[in-house]
């Protein structure tokens, strides 16, 4: 129900705003930009994760950490299976987007419960 209503929304604004764009390229957007906040979310979950990392050599944990996100992140946008649902008007995209967001949650409440 709430991608349905979500989708109303987009297309209910579509039609005031953006008279030239079919509501099927409207949907589509939306799941491509809820997949996309979806892996940007993936990629800030594995460098928040990286924090306490231990390596060797101390100058190379800020590359580390970031070049793993990265990867992450990347990994997470362009999988063929999530590429397939981020590409299409599925709920799919707005689930992974809802997991993504508290998954993130979840490790920054984790580390402030830690810190205090």
């Amino acid at each position: 129900p709430l991608f349905t209503i979500i989708v109303y929304f987009i297309t209910s604004l579509g039609k005031h705003y953006l008279q030239n764009l079919s509501p099927a390229y409207l949907v589509n957007a939306s799941s491509c930009l809820f997949g996309s906040i979806a892996s940007g979310l993936v990629a800030a979950t594995v460098y928040e994760i990286s924090t306490n990392l231990r390596l060797e050599d101390e100058k190379d944990q800020p590359i580390v950490r970031q070049s793993s996100s990265i990867a992450a992140g990347l990994m997470c946008a362009f999988s063929p299976l999530l590429w397939q649902y981020n590409t299409s008007a599925e709920v799919f995209a707005i689930h992974n987007l809802f997991v993504a967001s508290i998954v993130f949650a979840l490790t920054k409440y984790n580390q402030q419960k830690h810190s205090l």
